[in-house]
C-alpha cells in the first residue's frame, strides 16, 4: 500500500448516516485504495492515514460523518480514537454531517469523557426539576433560559410566556435546585445540565477499544 508504518499517523473515524454494514465495508475499500489503513467497525470506519490525506473525494457524500485528527504519536492514538468515536457520535445525533471538528462539541466531548460528573449534573439540575414537576415545563423554562444566555426577555418570547409567568418559573427553579441564576457559576451548571440532556439524553457514548 506504500503505508508508511514509522508515525506520526493521523486517527479518524467516520460514518455514514444511515448506511449499512456493507456501505461501510465499501467505504474501507475506498479509503484503503487511496493508500489509507482503515477497518469496519459495524457502522463505523477507524483508521490512520498519514498527514496531507486528501478526504475531499469522500466528503463529497453528504452522508458522511469525519471526525479525523492531526499528526499525533503513538501513545496518544487510543485516546484520540476514542474522542473521535465520541465526536462522530455527538455529530450524528445533532444531525451534523461533514468534516466534525472537536471545536463544534467541546463542551460535549469534555462531559462525554467525563460521563459520572455530567450523569451528577443532570441529577443534580434537572432530575430534580423532573422529579417535581412531572410535566416537564420547569426544564423546558431552564432551556429555554440556558438557550438564550439567561437574558429572560428573550426566553419569554420564545417559550412563550408572561414575563411574570417567568419569574414565578426561575423562582421555582431555584428554590428545588439551590441554584442562583444570577450566579455566572450556578448558569454554567444549568448550561450543562441542559447541554447534555438534550445532546445525549443523558446516555454516554459507547467507547471502542
Amino acid at each position: 500500500m506504500g503505508f508508511q508504518l514509522a508515525g506520526p499517523h493521523c486517527p479518524f473515524v467516520a460514518a455514514i448516516e444511515g448506511g449499512s454494514a456493507a456501505a461501510h465495508a465499501g467505504l474501507v475499500a475506498r479509503i484503503r485504495s487511496a493508500g489509507a489503513l482503515a477497518s469496519a467497525e459495524g457502522h463505523r470506519v477507524a483508521g490512520l492515514t498519514m498527514p496531507g490525506f486528501d478526504w475531499g473525494p469522500f466528503l463529497a457524500d453528504s452522508a458522511l460523518i469525519l471526525a479525523a485528527e492531526s499528526a499525533t504519536r503513538d501513545d496518544g492514538l487510543a485516546d484520540a480514537v476514542g474522542n473521535l468515536h465520541d465526536l462522530v457520535t455527538l455529530a450524528a445525533r445533532a444531525g451534523r454531517r461533514g468534516r466534525i471538528r472537536a471545536d463544534d462539541f467541546l463542551t460535549e466531548l469534555m462531559l462525554a469523557n467525563s460521563p459520572r460528573l455530567a450523569e451528577d449534573i443532570v441529577g443534580r439540575v434537572l432530575g430534580l426539576l423532573d422529579a417535581e414537576d412531572p410535566s416537564g415545563t420547569l426544564s423546558q423554562t431552564l432551556r429555554s433560559l440556558a438557550a438564550h444566555g439567561f437574558n429572560r426577555t428573550a426566553a419569554a418570547t420564545a417559550l412563550p410566556a408572561h414575563r411574570n409567568t417567568l419569574l414565578y418559573r426561575i423562582n421555582r427553579i431555584e428554590k428545588l435546585t439551590g441554584l442562583d441564576l444570577d450566579r455566572h457559576a450556578h448558569r454554567e451548571l444549568a448550561r450543562l445540565a441542559v447541554v447534555w440532556r438534550d445532546t445525549m439524553g443523558g446516555d454516554v457514548p459507547a467507547r471502542h477499544e
